[in-house]
């Protein structure tokens, strides 16, 4: 996946490169083609249901890691870097799934375990398919991701930087496509050649999830 030999600068720790690797690999070791969610008790329906959830997102977040890995590859940075913002944000809403998950199941009801989890799989922003009950409304990603943050410390600064990248202010437009020649006023365009920077932006990401996942023991 990331070959440290990329990082030009110098100042990347072989070691950590690996450690990234290494979890992406062990993530994809993880996903299955099905899961039977049917067994002889409540408790097993819950862990198959968890299960599921934790396949369909790293199933999301690997597709925006291979996806943003060969925009890279293609010089296309902007969305790279809407890739790592969206790992970023998968592995927020994880985080914040497997902490309140916990709390749940402290409580040692499986009905509300299960009724929890259904309602973060089915979580929506959308008011007309919310439920009576608003079990299945969707928490906001900044707030899943200040959560985080307070785990793992900087991660919303990475994540507010991407998000300057990603958004149509000055880093994501202008900065971006544009090169200025004061010495003759000639302005020029084109698509961003700070390879080094963009690759950094998508793995980045990818250190922080690799720190929560080591301590989830993944």
């Amino acid at each position: 996946m990331f070959d440290y030999t990329a990082f030009t600068d110098g100042n990347i720790n072989p070691e950590i490169v690996d450690k990234t690797n290494a979890i992406v690999e062990k993530v994809r070791s993880l996903m299955v083609d099905q899961l039977d969610t049917r067994g002889p008790t409540l408790g097993y329906t819950v862990a198959a249901y968890t299960r599921s959830y934790f396949q369909a997102h790293m199933r999301r977040a690997l597709e925006f890691l291979d996806g943003g890995m060969a925009a890279h590859k293609a010089g296309q940075a902007l969305v790279a870097a809407t890739c790592a913002r969206s790992i970023l944000e998968s592995v927020a809403c994880f985080h914040d799934f497997c902490r309140r998950l916990t709390l749940v199941l402290d409580e040692d009801n499986s009905h509300s375990a299960l009724a929890f989890i259904t309602g973060q799989a089915f979580a929506t922003k959308l008011t007309h398919l919310h439920e009576d009950d608003r079990s299945n409304v969707a928490t906001n990603i900044m707030t899943q991701i200040d959560r985080l943050d307070k785990a793992q410390p900087g991660l919303r600064a990475v994540y507010d930087q991407l998000s300057e990248v990603t958004h149509p202010n000055g880093l994501g437009a202008v900065v971006h496509f544009t090169d200025l020649d004061p010495t003759v006023g000639m302005m020029r365009f084109g698509p961003s050649n700070r390879q080094q920077a963009n690759l950094v932006r998508l793995w980045v990401p990818l250190i922080y999830s690799t720190k929560w996942f080591r301590t989830w023991r993944l």
